[in-house]
């Protein structure tokens, strides 16, 4: 180490990246304080390492820059921010629900609470499907890069992330242990992201200004549809996720439960503009080339880590990104993984079935097993997770607004079963009908709704829309048909509620 001369021990580059790194430790080190002085760090860790998977290496880069389905700088923002804002979605409407079904262990125990045993029986199949197909997303995320990066079977990692999960973190300490794990693996994550961060920025800068950007990757028609391709879906997709809600049902308070999600919903969107701003670059810069055969979306973010004459990536860099995909995929799993095994011990207590701790783990572990098949199948012939995304995203459009106007009071005495699943079922009848029309036939109108990686705006708006439509349609039908037939309308009177060890709505006793 010696003076180089001009006053400073490091050259012009060196000096920018440490001094990157010290504003940063600076920034960090407030912000960790911060948070460690709210008692807020585990709870905004966890509900941060819920969000967080291996398909974030995967799915904002190619959603954003693919040159043709991508939607450019507009789909970035909106995909990051509606990472982040739904977790305080449901951390708010958590609020509400543990005040009125304290002892609840799954979204489905509100469903039990505010409409009956069908609709919880309905929510459940709904959640498990949901938790199943995003644990499938991952394991074709974590499966496609450990085949393209190590030549391994996609079974390798998959294997071995779900014994991992089963065998030692579940079976000493299930949801408490995972989330001292998220804390961990949010430390790990957000170190990973600030080192690629300023390496990217060192890189770029050292190799000139960029060329212009290209229209597609720009502010774009299709960057404005994701308002309805992105935004309506992942709000609703998440509240029908348990991973999140067992965070409202651990959190110590409302408040903390409220100011973690914000702290931890904030990170997630950072990362993910973060990550999928990588893949912009790289097609911007010219590190990945359109037109090339050997260029594929899926990794646009590694992309961006090639050298702009050769186009090889640096070995030691690929590998630090890839040990980043592997905390994030374990982080991801894990919460999966206890969110399946409450749904299934829920189940099972609703049909009156006590199942104990190892019975429960076994269903998980059998459970895994064709799913990890239909990944490894997916991940082999090159399918992207915005497919298998796309079916759950659908279905949970359709149904978060019916369900979800349950927390409203001033519909309580209005709102029953019947018009909330009736409205679900008529925005499926509703949206089947615009894909037979928009596509000519069922088939191929439910494969472009329910799979494929470029979703239809317009078939998202009519799955909303008529969800919610048809909630004030069918509690008219339902109000005439009583007063006709002169049954008397059902009240509900969440006040005179309270809840059982089982977490079902039982009449209060009156002193």
């Amino acid at each position: 180490m010696s003076n180089n001369g001009t006053g400073t021990f490091l050259d012009t580059d060196s000096a920018r990246a440490g001094l990157g790194l010290c504003l940063a430790a600076y920034v960090a080190y407030g912000a960790v304080a911060v948070i460690l002085a709210l008692s807020l760090w585990w709870c905004a860790a966890s509900w941060f390492a819920s969000a967080m998977g291996a398909w974030t290496l995967y799915g904002p880069a190619a959603f954003v820059a693919d040159p043709y389905y991508g939607t450019g700088i507009i789909g970035l923002v909106v995909y990051a921010l509606f990472t982040g804002l739904p977790l305080v979605m449901v951390a708010y409407m958590g609020s509400s629900v543990r005040s009125n079904v304290p002892n609840a262990t799954s979204v489905s125990s509100y469903a039990r609470w505010r409409f009956g045993k069908m609709a919880e029986v309905f929510v459940m199949a709904v959640v498990l499907f949901c938790l199943v197909n995003t644990l499938l997303s991952e394991y074709i995320a974590i499966g496609g890069i450990f085949q393209n990066f190590f030549g391994c079977s996609p079974y390798v990692p998959l294997i071995v992330v779900v014994r991992h999960n089963n065998n030692d973190l579940h079976f000493h300490g299930g949801l408490y242990i995972s989330i001292i794990t998220d804390m961990v693996q949010t430390a790990l994550v957000l170190v990973l992201v600030l080192v690629s961060s300023i390496y990217l920025g060192v890189t770029f800068h050292n190799n000139g200004p960029l060329p212009p950007m290209p229209e597609y990757l720009g502010a774009t028609t299709a960057g404005w549809k994701t308002l309805a391709t992105i935004a309506i879906p992942l709000t609703c997709a998440t509240f029908f996720s348990d991973a999140f809600w067992q965070r409202v049902w651990s959190a110590e308070n409302n408040r903390s439960l409220r100011l973690g999600a914000i702290v931890g919903g904030v990170a997630a969107t950072v990362v993910v503009f973060i990550l999928g701003f990588g893949g912009i670059l790289a097609y911007w810069s010219g590190r990945a080339l359109i037109d090339s055969p050997n260029t594929n979306s899926n990794f646009a973010f590694f992309y961006a880590f090639a050298d702009p004459s050769s186009g090889n990536i640096s070995s030691a860099i690929i590998i630090l990104i890839l040990l980043f995909a592997t905390v994030m995929d374990e982080s991801a799993v894990d919460s999966l993984q206890n969110a399946i095994t409450d749904v299934l011990a829920t189940f099972a207590g609703f049909l009156g079935i006590e199942l104990g701790f190892l019975p429960v783990r076994a269903l998980v572990i059998i459970a895994n097993i064709p799913i990890m098949a239909a990944a490894a199948y997916c991940a082999t012939n090159g399918v992207s997770i915005l497919n298998a995304y796309g079916i759950s995203n659908m279905l949970t459009t359709m149904c978060f607004p019916p369900l979800a106007a349950g927390l409203i009071p001033q519909l309580n005495n209005y709102l029953t079963t019947f018009s909330s699943l009736g409205a679900c079922f008529c925005s499926f009848i509703t949206t089947l009908v615009y894909g037979v029309i928009q596509y000519g036939n069922v088939n191929d109108g439910m494969t472009a709704l329910w799979w494929t990686s470029a979703y239809d705006w317009e078939g998202y708006l009519i799955a909303f829309f008529s969800s919610i439509l048809f909630v004030p349609i069918l509690i008219g039908v339902e109000f005439a048909v009583r007063a006709v037939m002169g049954w008397g309308y059902p009240s509900f009177d969440a006040s005179q509620l309270v809840v059982n060890s089982e977490g079902a709505a039982v009449p209060e006793k009156q002193e």
